[in-house]
């Protein structure tokens, strides 16, 4: 016969029980099955691990950011000077140089817009001993040099020579510019060879990286019963065979000192299946923990672990009949970043009942008149044992007819319909 106990409950405190069933008779033997399907982190101890339905490595995610800078150089669009077309003989290094004044102006285009930072190449040469300083300023449709956005020392060279001027505070971007003669001493000249912008770009990028821990690992609290004993551990897992670095490794603890605490943790071997024999383990607790190991790049999964246990028989009379499934919900330990309560996420009996050889099944009738004979005939002897014997023979007749009468109605019911 298949009962269910929907009282354990309270037999094991915080731990969320989704079915039980046990059997009935004086020889059964009850076989529990813890499952822990990792539903919900505040149930465990851990540490570097995500919990979510399984149990993996804690992953980090990384905004790795870069700049990359693109130079590119651009040519004069238009050159002009007093007036003249120039932009041939600046376009061309060693083609001819242009003499540029004090006071006199060289207006240059170039094709594309430049920004702070971007410069204006100039080749130069003049007079020995000169102390000129050479202004460069934005267009302003104005055509003087109002605003100086960049300028450069010239002491005179003979021979021809590279100056930059690194383009600075400017309003907006621009793609005409403005050179400038400023000095008070002679020689107030300078001779333009060549120019040239060289216009630099920053391109930002970013990317995100995700890692995982190296280490991490998760405990159960405590499976505490009345243990008979204890038979198997299982597992299911996802390991990457072909990542040397990727493990997971099981561990059982069962030794708990005068304190309550518990230090020495034994490893399971599951390499190559996925059930550890607890026979050997003597207690009446055990606790598990599992550590995860990798390389940063993947994580191994943990996706469900089970313990299966055979508790102490109980006879008849300690079992709580019923004729449906219940489920009781107990209260969940604290947990939190790195600890937890309670363990379980489902408990699940299944009995093996040993049927005692020729004996004939009671009927319906039969099995109510025992039960409900059954507590008085266990009503110890007292000195009105005459009394007593009158009162239980009526209470029997009284039952046994009602018995009868609920019977017979039952079957003139069932008849009519």
């Amino acid at each position: 016969m298949l009962i269910i106990n929907s009282s354990l409950g309270q037999f094991f405190g915080n731990f969320d029980i989704t079915g039980m069933v046990i059997g009935g008779g004086e020889q059964e033997q009850i076989i529990r099955i813890i499952n822990w399907s990792f539903e919900n982190s505040s149930n465990y101890y851990y540490e570097n691990v995500t919990i979510n339905n399984s149990v993996e490595l804690k992953k980090f995610i990384n905004l790795v950011e870069w700049q990359e800078k693109n130079i590119s150089e651009q040519k004069i669009k238009k050159a002009t000077y007093n007036g003249e077309d120039k932009t041939e003989k600046l376009n061309r290094i060693s083609h001819g140089n242009l003499k540029v004044n004090k006071n006199n102006l060289l207006y240059l285009e170039f094709y594309e817009n430049l920004i702070d930072e971007d410069i204006i190449l100039l080749y130069i040469l003049g007079p020995e001993e000169a102390n000129i300083t050479i202004e460069l300023c934005a267009g302003n449709g104005s055509g003087s040099c109002e605003v100086v956005n960049g300028k450069i020392h010239f002491n005179g060279t003979e021979e021809l020579q590279p100056y930059n001027i690194t383009i600075e505070n400017l309003e907006n971007q621009s793609s005409l510019f403005i050179i400038n003669i400023s000095t008070d001493e002679s020689p107030k000249f300078i001779k333009i060879d060549y120019v040239k912008a060289i216009k630099t770009e920053t391109i930002k990028h970013e990317i995100i990286e995700e890692s995982y821990a190296e280490y991490g690992f998760i405990e159960t609290t405590f499976v505490e019963d009345d243990i008979e004993k204890w038979l198997y551990f299982e597992k299911q897992s996802l390991v990457d065979i072909n990542n040397s670095n990727q493990k997971i490794d099981y561990y059982y603890n069962n030794d708990i000192d005068i304190n309550g605490s518990s230090n020495e943790w034994d490893l399971m071997n599951l390499t190559n299946n996925n059930s550890f024999n607890l026979s050997n383990v003597s207690g009446n607790k055990i606790k598990f923990k599992i550590e995860l190991f990798s390389d940063n790049s993947s994580t191994p999964v943990l996706e469900f672990m089970s313990l299966e246990y055979k508790i102490k028989s109980k006879n008849e009379s300690e079992s709580n009949e019923t004729e449906e499934f219940g489920s009781g919900n107990g209260a969940s330990g604290g947990g939190g970043g790195s600890g937890g309560g309670g363990s379980f996420t489902s408990i699940i009996e299944k009995t093996e009942i040993k049927e005692e050889q020729g004996k004939q099944q009671e009927t319906e009738e039969e099995r109510i008149i025992r039960i409900i004979k059954k507590p008085i005939e266990e009503t110890p002897p007292s000195s009105s044992r005459k009394n007593l014997d009158l009162i239980i023979d009526s209470t029997i007749i009284f039952l046994f007819l009602a018995v009868t009468i609920y019977f017979v109605d039952k079957k003139e019911r069932k008849r009519k319909n």
